[in-house]
């Protein structure tokens, strides 16, 4: 019965152990993410920078957050141009870019996919209304 419960007790402690590794690997993936996100970044150098592989980093992110490692970018360069959208007089183009898009069309589209209106939308609906033409403002 005793050696039972030292087996018990042995299996919890390792259980926490690697309860505190996943919070550990997640911290970090969430860091390099947010250091990250606005550059054209990839799950592989993610999963290179907490050294793990890629489709374990995805699972464990996944049922860590709720949401993929790429979701998780995309939100936050959304997020990042919603504030430059609201804030700055930056022509819609350069905001795609500063939030870490490629193009204009893929940002605007996931744009009005995830926040459900067009950038010059929100950005009117912020009361921004100005862009500027360069940035001689």
């Amino acid at each position: 019965m005793i050696q039972m419960l030292i087996h018990l007790k042995r299996q919890w402690a390792e259980r926490k152990i690697n309860e505190g590794n996943i919070s550990f690997y997640i911290r970090r993936a969430q860091e390099y993410l947010e250091e990250n996100f606005d550059s054209d970044i990839t799950v592989a150098q993610v999963a290179e920078a907490v050294n793990l592989s890629e489709g374990y980093l995805q699972r464990l992110y996944k049922k860590e957050k709720g949401i993929s490692l790429m979701d998780k970018v995309l939100w936050m360069r959304i997020e990042k141009a919603k504030l430059l959208l609201e804030n700055s007089t930056l022509p819609v183009i350069d905001v795609a870019v500063a939030a870490g898009f490629n193009s204009r069309q893929h940002f605007s589209s996931t744009f009005t996919r995830l926040v459900g209106c067009s950038p010059a939308a929100w950005r009117k609906s912020k009361g921004n209304i100005q862009v500027s033409e360069g940035f001689e403002k």
